[in-house]
């Protein structure tokens, strides 16, 4: 069963979408990244979520204030937005579903957001997927670079201007543009048309996600530019955790296969947290 509602949080309300299974083993929370709906790129979310609830994981959707079908504008939010929400949606899921195992799973600086309600909120797990690796002072090269170091707020649709599919051919310049937001966890084709404040970006570069008091897994591409990166920071920051290398495709943008092997990858991760065993690894995903 799927079931739609909206959050009342400050000053607004967060859609919220809950895959429910016939028989409820545990709960997952996606976060998603920067910009992102509560689907996620190419859907990647929504069939997660569809595919766990199908083994006993109530598995729940969410748009962050100024997102998808939540209040606000993207230009209107700022990280303390993000927090507040996050927290009654938190509260809201331990009311619910306290009794079962707890799990999150952010994207970019979706994980930086799980991170820090997994201190704040009793967690058994949390698995960080392309995670976003803190560069302070980076948008304002940036922002140099476009020519937009005096405007407060960025126009997303003339920053990335350039992008016309994963395969077109980008100067260096519009490459380090494309690589910055997607180490936010945010996608060109769902960037265009929105307008964010250069304050906010500049709060999410300094970002580190929090160390976390559960079991944490990273989600690595093995075609991923920023692995090493990624890695790194989560040594300095984690120290332990486990990581679940998976196919990511031919290049190392995410190819619908890469999406398909992360969905296999979270699902044998889970089951093997949850049951010492795995139900994905030698299945196929149904189109």
């Amino acid at each position: 069963m799927i079931r739609q509602s909206f959050l009342q949080v400050e000053e607004g309300f967060c859609c919220v979408v809950e895959h429910i299974p016939d028989v409820h083993r545990a709960t997952l929370i996606l976060f998603s990244g920067f910009g992102q709906t509560k689907c996620e790129y190419a859907f990647f979310y929504s069939r997660l979520a569809k595919w766990m609830s199908q083994h006993g994981i109530l598995t729940i959707q969410w748009d962050y204030r100024g997102h998808g079908d939540s209040s606000h504008q993207l230009e209107d939010i700022t990280w303390h937005h993000l927090q507040n929400d996050a927290c009654a949606l938190m509260a809201s899921v331990v009311r619910e579903y306290g009794h079962q195992p707890l799990y999150l799973l952010g994207k970019g600086i979706g994980y930086t957001l799980a991170s820090q309600m997994a201190n704040a909120f009793p967690v058994n797990g949390a698995l960080a997927f392309y995670p976003h690796v803190p560069r302070p002072g980076h948008v304002d090269v940036l922002l140099q670079t476009l020519g937009m170091a005096n405007e407060p707020v960025l126009n997303l649709a003339d920053a990335l201007a350039a992008f016309k599919g994963f395969d077109s051919q980008l100067t260096p310049d519009e490459q380090r543009t494309l690589m910055y937001f997607q180490n936010l966890g945010g996608y060109p084709e769902n960037l265009k048309g929105q307008q964010v404040q250069a304050h906010f970006l500049r709060e999410l570069d300094a970002l580190a996600p929090d160390n976390v008091p559960c079991t944490v897994l990273l989600l690595a591409g093995h075609n991923d530019l920023m692995r090493d990166a990624r890695e790194e920071m989560m040594r300095q920051v984690q120290g332990e955790y486990q990581v679940r290398a998976f196919a990511s495709g031919p290049t190392h943008y995410l190819s619908a296969d890469g999406l398909d092997n992360v969905i296999l990858a979270v699902s044998s991760c889970l089951e093997e947290e949850l049951y010492g065993h795995t139900f994905a690894t030698s299945q196929q995903l149904a189109p």
